[in-house]
C-alpha cells in the first residue's frame, strides 16, 4: 500500500522565478556581456543563433529574441 506524502514531502510547484539562476546561465551572461558589440541582432550571439535556427528549418531565417522566454522568427519568402 503506498504511503500518503506529508506536506513536507510534496513536490513545491512553485513559479521558476523564485530561485537565482545556475551558474552555466550566470557565467554565459557574463561571457556575452564583455566587450563592445553592434545592437540590434548585428553581434555575434544573434548571428550564432539565426544559423543554427535556418539550420534547424532548412530555411534562411531571421531570429528576434526577446524576453520572457520568446523567440520570434520570420522566414525569408
Amino acid at each position: 500500500m503506498a504511503k500518503i506524502k506529508t506536506k513536507r514531502e510534496r513536490v513545491k510547484f512553485a513559479s521558476d522565478n523564485v530561485a537565482g539562476a545556475c551558474p552555466e546561465v550566470l557565467d554565459a551572461i557574463l561571457k556575452a556581456n564583455e566587450g563592445d558589440s553592434t545592437p540590434y541582432g548585428n553581434d555575434p550571439i544573434s548571428t550564432e543563433l539565426q544559423d543554427k535556427f535556418s539550420e534547424i528549418f532548412e530555411k534562411e531565417v531571421i531570429v528576434f529574441p526577446h524576453l520572457f522566454d520568446q523567440i520570434h522568427w520570420q522566414s525569408y519568402l
